[in-house]
C-alpha cells in the first residue's frame, strides 16, 4: 500500500494535482471547515467543542484516504487538516452574529461551492 506519492514538484499547485502544502483541494478543506463551523454553530456548540471534532473528522478524512490509497506529501495531509480546522473557526468569526435562516443559506451556497470543486476536480 502506497500512502505517500512521491515528492510533489511545487510548494503550492495551482491545479487538482497535490502541491506540496496546497492546491485546488486545498478549498474543498477550507469549505469543508467553514461548513462543519456552521452546523456546529446551528446544534450550539461551543467554539472549543466544534474545532476539537473538526480536527477529529478532518484526520479521520485523511486516515481514509490513506486507506482508498489516495497519496500525498505528509504536510499536504496536515495543512488539510489545518484548513479544515481554520474553516470551522472562520465560520464562528464570520457568521456566529447570523440568523439561523442566515446560517443555513450561507450553508447552502458553501456547500454548493464545495459540490462544485469536487465536481471538477
Amino acid at each position: 500500500m502506497r500512502i505517500f506519492e512521491r515528492r510533489a514538484k511545487r510548494l503550492i499547485e495551482p491545479s487538482f494535482q497535490h502541491g506540496i502544502y496546497l492546491d485546488f483541494w486545498s478549498f474543498s478543506h477550507l469549505f469543508s471547515g467553514l461548513i462543519l463551523g456552521i452546523i456546529w454553530m446551528l446544534f450550539n456548540f461551543s467554539i472549543r467543542d466544534a474545532l476539537i471534532i473538526s480536527f477529529i473528522l478532518a484526520t479521520l478524512y485523511e486516515v481514509f484516504e490513506m486507506i482508498m490509497e489516495v497519496s500525498e506529501d505528509i504536510q499536504n495531509i496536515i495543512m488539510d487538516i489545518v484548513l479544515v480546522i481554520f474553516g470551522a473557526y472562520l465560520s464562528f468569526i464570520f457568521f456566529i452574529e447570523y440568523s439561523v435562516l442566515e446560517k443555513i443559506l450561507v450553508l447552502l451556497v458553501i456547500t454548493t461551492l464545495n459540490w462544485g470543486i469536487n465536481y471538477i476536480g
